[in-house]
């Protein structure tokens, strides 16, 4: 949900100082008309990546240079405010400030939306990620590019990430995992005790047990089958 959200009174030098922003990985500028939900779509990719800021009543920079033309009332942000609010249930990762410029006409809303912890989706289950400055947030389409994000965010290790091509049932016997296995479960065999550990995953040793039965053994490289 949106943590705090408030009127702010900024003079010329503020408004001229904002007209020359640049779009970049951590900024973008949305002319009024964009709709709620596709300005609820940037704000979730910004919270899947770094964080960053938006500012809605900039007109385009590419069209003519960033114009401020903000909404004629706060109420006419309702729809924005309240949708941006919806989708992020749960947490208080935006902050929204309706800033009123000297000289110029109209609200611009303001949102600073801050890196979130978690993947945050859309109410399809979509995600989206913050790629440089482009225009249009990247979807994520695959499960590779989600665990890729799930390893940035902390949500996953690469610890526990399967190492393909690596025969299990060599990499179970190894001397190292075998001495282990003898000194501290000697009422367990090597490889169901490493699936209990959650070390063999998906019939694949994961990082950390490939890299634990690599200790006084010779390495197992990917595709070996002997």
């Amino acid at each position: 949900m949106i943590n705090d959200l408030k009127i702010l009174d900024v003079d010329a030098n503020a408004v001229a100082r904002i007209l020359a922003l640049e779009e970049s990985h951590f900024l973008d500028l949305k002319a009024q008309e964009i709709t709620p939900e596709k300005l609820a779509i940037h704000a979730m990719a910004f919270a899947n990546s770094a964080g960053g800021e938006l500012y809605v009543g900039i007109d385009d920079p590419k069209s003519g240079g960033p114009t401020w033309r903000g909404f004629a009332t706060i109420e006419a942000a309702n729809a924005h405010v309240q949708t941006i609010n919806d989708r992020f249930q749960g947490n208080n990762l935006v902050s929204a400030t309706f800033l009123r410029g000297a000289g110029v006409s109209g609200f611009v809303l303001h949102l600073i939306i801050e890196k979130s912890r978690e993947i945050v989706q859309t109410v399809g289950g979509d995600i989206y990620k913050r790629v440089s400055a482009q225009k249009l947030p990247v979807k994520l389409t695959s499960h590779a590019e989600v665990e890729r994000l799930r390893l940035d965010k902390g949500l996953a290790s690469y610890e526990d990430v399967p190492v393909a091509g690596v025969n299990v049932e060599r990499s179970s016997d190894s001397l190292a995992i075998t001495e282990f296995i003898i000194a501290a479960v000697p009422v367990s065999e090597a490889l169901p005790w490493l699936t209990s550990q959650r070390l063999i995953v998906n019939s694949q040793p994961s990082v950390a047990e490939f890299c634990f039965s690599m200790m006084n053994h010779k390495w197992f490289f990917p595709n070996d089958r002997q």
